[in-house]
C-alpha cells in the first residue's frame, strides 16, 4: 500500500513538473489581450474585468491610534540596501540568461499590413514595412526557441496606415520554473544574509564607537 501511495505521489510529481505555464497576448489596431496559461486552460489578466471596489470602512476616533508609533528597525540600512544590490545584479543578469534559455515561444503570429491607395505608394511602403518586420522577427527568433511561428507583409489599398497584428504564447514547464527559483532563491538567500549579517557588524561597530 505504501509503495502504491509512493507510486502516486511520484507520478503526480512528475506530471505536475511537466505542465507548461506562461502568458498569452493578442494584438491588433482595435484590441488587445493577456491571459495566463496553466495547461491548456487560461486566465484573462488584461484587460481586467471591471469590478466595483469595496468601500474602505471610515475611521471613528476610537479606531484611531493614540500617541506616536514607535519607528521599527530597519532590517538593511542604506549603505546595506546599496551591497544588496551591487551584489546580486549579477545574479539576476545569470538567472535572466538561464531563464531565456528555458523560455519557449510556442507560437508567433506577426502580420503587417500597409496600406496605400496609390500602387506605387502601396508598392514602396510593402518594402518599408517587410524591412520593419524583418527588424522584428529576426532578433526574436534568434534569441528565443519559436516552435510554431510566422511573419508576413500585406497589402490593402483601401487603408492609408500600417496597420500590425500579433499573436504570441510563451511558456516553460512547472519544473523547470521550480529549478530555476530553487537555484537561485538559494544564491539570493544566501547574498542577503552575508549583506545583513555584515551590515549589523557595521551598525554595531559605529554604536560602539559612539559611546
Amino acid at each position: 500500500m505504501m509503495w502504491a501511495v509512493l507510486a502516486a505521489a511520484l507520478a503526480a510529481v512528475f506530471l505536475l513538473g511537466g505542465l507548461r505555464v506562461g502568458l498569452r497576448g493578442e494584438y491588433t489596431p482595435e484590441t488587445a489581450g493577456a491571459w495566463l496559461r496553466i495547461g491548456p486552460a487560461e486566465v484573462r489578466i488584461f484587460p481586467r474585468p471591471a469590478g466595483k471596489r469595496p468601500d474602505r470602512p471610515k475611521e471613528t476616533g476610537q479606531d484611531r491610534p493614540s500617541g506616536k508609533k514607535k519607528p521599527r528597525p530597519t532590517f538593511l540600512s542604506r549603505r546595506g540596501l546599496l551591497e544588496l544590490g551591487r551584489r546580486l545584479f549579477p545574479l539576476l543578469l545569470e538567472a535572466a540568461g538561464q531563464f531565456r534559455r528555458k523560455l519557449q515561444i510556442d507560437e508567433l503570429r506577426l502580420r503587417l499590413v500597409a496600406g496605400a491607395p496609390d500602387p506605387a505608394d502601396a508598392a514602396l511602403r510593402y518594402g518599408q514595412a517587410n524591412a520593419l518586420l524583418g527588424a522584428i522577427w529576426q532578433p526574436v527568433t534568434r534569441v528565443f526557441h519559436v516552435k510554431d511561428g510566422w511573419a508576413r507583409v500585406e497589402v490593402d489599398f483601401e487603408r492609408t496606415e500600417p496597420a500590425l497584428y500579433g499573436r504570441v504564447s510563451l511558456s516553460l514547464t512547472v519544473g523547470e520554473l521550480a529549478a530555476l527559483g530553487l537555484s537561485f532563491g538559494v544564491k539570493a538567500l544566501s547574498v542577503l544574509l552575508a549583506v545583513r549579517r555584515e551590515d549589523r557588524q557595521r551598525t554595531g561597530q559605529k554604536q560602539n564607537a559612539a559611546v
